[in-house]
């Protein structure tokens, strides 16, 4: 399921591409091209600093495309989510969550990707919640093709079925629009 939400993620963003996200990929190959380059040119003088810097453009190869995507959503694709309620149900195996997306964009969005998680409630902060939002008790991904004009609201209510955890819950949820 989860590995489903990253690939309808990744093909919503790469539909959704504009002339920032491209000079960002630009800027990044030119990079990476410019770091094997000069590892080449220092390999003459070097063999252990041309082996760092192929290292280092290894590294910039897998890191940089994350940092990217994520630098450029909160600068052009602004987004706040405010959870309104999370409820178990009582004679029902179900949960309720309701939000609401604010557009805190320049631009008006046609669709909305939204990611929400059901995650067990911790009161300590740090490393137990981050691995509580990489293994989700219940995960829930749709794409809402709704106009989300700027500076306006998107209401949204996700109801998750067969819900049978029966600790304390709190609810995450991750947007994309574009």
């Amino acid at each position: 399921m989860k590995v489903e939400a990253i690939k309808i993620s990744f093909l919503t963003y790469l539909r959704h591409l504009e002339t920032y996200d491209y000079l960002a990929l630009g800027w990044f190959i030119l990079t990476f091209l410019i770091l094997i380059v000069l590892a080449t040119i220092v390999a003459k003088r070097s063999s252990t600093f041309s082996l760092l810097l192929i290292i280092c453009a290894l590294l910039f190869f897998l890191i940089a495309p994350f940092l990217l995507k994520l630098k450029l959503n909160t600068l052009l694709r602004p987004t706040s989510v405010d959870i309104h309620m999370v409820k178990k149900l009582t004679f029902s195996d179900s949960v309720i969550v309701e939000a609401s997306i604010y557009n805190l964009s320049e631009k008006d969005f046609k669709s909305c990707f939204i990611q929400t998680n059901i995650i067990k409630q911790n009161t300590e902060e740090g490393i137990r919640t981050y691995l509580n939002l990489l293994k989700p008790i219940a995960n829930q991904s749709i794409l809402v093709q709704r106009s989300l004009p700027k500076g306006e609201i998107l209401e949204y209510k996700a109801i998750f079925d067969d819900f049978t955890y029966k600790g304390e819950i709190v609810a995450h949820i991750k947007t994309e629009c574009y």
